[in-house]
């Protein structure tokens, strides 16, 4: 899972991982610093070990 992600509140990227796991065994959590705000993001297959994940990575 990446160290950070794009936040889907205010789209920045100063972010943290939180918590490996978070409401549930298939997310985890972050923390963005630029508006206070904790979110998930499901994990993917591969995701282990990679950087930054990239807001064109996030959007459906």
């Amino acid at each position: 899972m990446p160290a950070r992600a794009v936040c889907p509140f205010c789209g920045g990227d100063d972010t943290e991982l939180h918590s490996p796991f978070g409401s549930a065994l298939s997310v985890v959590t972050y923390w963005c610093h630029r508006c206070h705000t904790a979110f998930e993001r499901f994990k993917r297959e591969g995701d282990a070990g990679r950087g930054e994940t990239s807001a064109a990575e996030l959007r459906p």
